[in-house]
């Protein structure tokens, strides 16, 4: 790691160091790579020397090799060449010193098998006129007959000998037990054979063009008409659940496995340029600065002396970041838990970070199955970063950042991750895509509700029927779960699960609620068409909707105080912040600076409920590809989605710019109603400003409740500027009230 510069070293040596570093350097691992072709050359010579070919030289290496090892000699140029491709394809080029500790005892104990073979292995059986050697050579008889002379039998000591190599072959080919013990079971398991054949040809199937008219979504509509029946079980939730008993999830063979890993670039001299550029301000760097890499970028921490203000080095990173010559430097001062300062520095490479392998994490292998847990990427220390909508610290997510930032990318890996771990029983999706193209790779879906909502700019109505349909379905669900004596979704449907293994048959069972996930793209258009109804329907979900099931993902590339007001913000679980154009969007975003100094394509940072430190995240890279072949898979073999119609026939009035009036009886009309309505008919009049004065409401307000008035009879239409004439003589002669 690297060092601080010595106390005695003057201020004025930086010009120097400056020029130092526009000399040429080589790149990152490039002396370890030099060293794994060595060990290929030499492995290849010492093989064609073993042969009896290649020249003098080769032939007198193998004997040489043949004195020291003995018949072990033939198996040094295969681990010689085995390390050097390893050292190509590790992180860094650099292999583990317990590797190559394991390497040097696992050809001294081969040399020690091979030694048993004689017919006396306590003989030294090597010559030197020629040169040559059998057995185990001078290491074999080293440890049979001076190390472990007199202790064991020959088969007991070829036993323990053999069981050590077997030990020390593990770490040499970094290969766990486990992943032999699979291997085995799926060499002789002819069930797995069979699945993995099965896999393939769903894979191949997934990956031929689908007929469209056979997998068409169907519409499911409940009910054509109210009736007695419908109006007496209305506080029923009514969300419609298919039978999924057979269901087949996709498999892991669609997804993309990780290729590239990250390249840091020369991280002894990022850490030298660190120190001595803070030590130009006078500001002491303690100890050694550990760099910790992550797959997008390398954090650098570091202690300073005590009594250092840390806003003297957050100042400075327009400094380090021309110091390192990197394209962004972002500083964490403190890191959080830690009495470190942390500088994160852009890889020279960039890690991809797959939804294959955060699916082989163990959090996720391990998940509660009646959670919503979705793959993020992974933080600076490499870590596997997970969110579960179920929490109450992420229940709700807003997801912001500029076009080509990385914000579609990160929707579709909350949604693979929902479709790799839930079946329609479980999880129903509504999703709106004002841009059209984003999501409509899952049209028809068998978890999706509704058809995908895509005509929001021209006409907000289906998002906002959408919207309200799920605030009412969150308040039949409360009423249910009240009148069952539980707290939230998770408590009944574990009731409703005791009661299906019950014995009692007459008693009437519980049916499981599914949770509901509402995805919107893009919310702008939305919100500058019909911002105010808007706003207080995405508000009531965030607040209450965790505890009935419903959950809201919300997604803008425009971050201004328009688009996302405060009390949205205010009553949102979580943050997802991907690069912005300025401190100002990132204000809007998470309250302060950050999201301006993000790299772009999957660069992100995670703020929840529950801690205001933000997390840096590179998210999980989900390809066009991969979207395609799950959405297929699911429509192939599971079928196509049967939607509910009446979620987009929820009567709502459109309003004009600024809101809606949700019809439907009493549950729509504004709870002021009926006193403004006795108001009116006491005055003989009534105006928008009559209701602002006499009840304390906004303007807004004032109008809708006008135009409710208007649309049960009880004033006249607008006349100008004069009120509105007042057309009945008391609330009994409005109809449906």
């Amino acid at each position: 790691m690297a060092k601080k510069r010595g106390p005695g070293r003057p201020k004025g040596s930086g010009k120097k160091k400056k020029d130092e570093r526009t000399q040429h350097t080589v790149p990152s691992g490039f002396w370890r790579q030099v060293g794994a072709v060595f060990l290929i050359i030499f492995g290849l010579i010492a093989l064609l020397g073993l042969l009896g070919v290649g020249g003098a030289f080769p032939v007198g290496l193998a004997d040489a090799l043949l004195v020291v090892m003995g018949w072990a000699a033939f198996v040094l140029p295969l681990i010689f060449i085995w390390q050097a491709v390893q050292i190509f394809r590790a992180e860094n080029n650099r292999v583990s010193p317990v590797t190559w500790f394991a390497t040097v005892f696992f050809l001294w104990f081969v040399a020690g098998i091979f030694q048993l073979f004689l017919a006396d292995p306590n003989v030294l059986a090597v010559w030197t006129s020629p040169l040559g050697g059998e057995g185990g050579g001078f290491l074999g008889w080293l440890i049979d007959a001076k190390i472990f002379a007199g202790m064991f039998d020959v088969p007991v000591m070829a036993l323990i000998l053999s069981v050590l190599c077997l030990i020390l072959l593990l770490f040499v080919l970094a290969v766990s037990p486990l992943t032999i013990f699979a291997g085995i079971k799926k060499l002789f398991g002819r069930e797995s054979d069979e699945a993995e054949k099965a896999n393939k040809e769903i894979a191949r199937k997934v990956a031929e063009p689908l007929d469209e008219p056979a997998v068409a979504g169907k519409v499911v509509r409940k009910s054509q008409a109210k009736s007695p029946v419908r109006a007496a079980a209305a506080a029923k939730p009514e969300t419609v659940v298919k039978d999924d008993s057979d269901w087949h999830f996709p498999g892991m063979n669609l997804l993309n496995k990780s290729k590239a890993p990250a390249d840091p670039g020369d991280i002894e001299r990022n850490g030298a340029t660190i120190i001595n550029t803070l030590a130009q301000f006078d500001i002491q760097v303690v100890g050694d600065v550990e760099a910790n890499v992550g797959p997008r970028v390398t954090q650098y921490a570091f202690r300073v002396k005590s009594g250092t203000k840390l806003r003297r080095i957050t100042a400075l990173d327009d400094e380090l970041k021309s110091a390192l010559q990197a394209k962004q430097v972002r500083i964490e001062a403190p890191i959080a838990g830690r009495q470190e300062v942390g500088v994160e520095v852009p890889n020279s490479k960039i890690a991809d970070v797959r939804l294959y392998d955060l699916f082989q994490d163990p959090e996720w292998v391990n998940r509660d199955k009646d959670g919503l847990l979705i793959a993020l990427g992974r933080d600076t220390n490499n870590k596997s970063i997970f969110a579960d909508l179920t929490d109450s610290n992420t229940s709700s997510i807003l997801i912001a950042g500029q076009s080509g930032s990385g914000k579609s990318v990160m929707i579709n890996s909350l949604l693979m991750s929902l479709l790799y771990s839930k079946k329609p029983s479980e999880l129903r999706l509504i999703m709106a895509d004002p841009k059209s193209v984003e999501l409509g790779r899952y049209k028809d879906i068998p978890h999706l509700l509704t058809p995908i909502i895509d005509d929001i700019s021209q006409d907000p109505t289906s998002m906002i029927k959408a919207l309200t349909w799920a605030v009412q379905e969150m308040e039949k669900r409360y009423k249910v779960m009240s009148a069952e004596s539980v707290l939230n979704i998770k408590e009944y449907n574990d009731k409703a699960r005791e009661q299906e293994t019950s014995a009692d048959e007459a008693a009437e069972k519980l049916q499981k609620m599914p949770r509901v996930v509402m995805v919107l793209d893009e919310m702008a258009d939305l919100m500058m068409s019909a911002g105010k109804e808007v706003e207080k329907l995405i508000i009531r979900l965030a607040q209450k909707g965790r505890a009935a099931g419903i959950h809201i993902i919300l997604a803008t590339q425009r971050p201004d105080k328009n688009v996302v007001p405060g009390l949205i913000k205010g009553n949102i679980q979580a943050t997802i912040a991907f690069a912005v154009r300025d401190y100002t969007q990132s204000g809007v975003i998470l309250g302060g600076n950050g999201a301006e100094k993000l790299l772009g394509k999957g660069d992100m940072l995670l703020q929840t409920a529950d801690s205001p430190i933000m997390k840096r995240i590179q998210g999980a890279l989900v390809s066009n590809d991969e979207v395609n072949k799950v959405a297929s898979f699911l429509k192939i073999e599971n079928g196509p989605a049967e939607y509910d119609a009446d979620v987009l026939a929820t009567a709502v009035q459109a309003a004009g710019k600024g809101g809606v009036v949700m019809g439907g009886g009493d549950e729509a009309l504004d709870p002021l109603f009926r006193e403004v309505a006795e108001f009116a008919i006491e005055n003989g009049e009534l105006s928008g400003s009559n209701i602002v004065t006499n009840f304390s409401v906004g303007y807004g307000r004032s109008a809708r409740i006008l135009a409710q008035l208007e649309k049960k009879g009880v004033v006249g239409q607008k006349n100008g500027t004069k009120p509105r004439e007042v057309l009945v003589g008391s609330l009994d002669d409005v109809e449906d009230l």
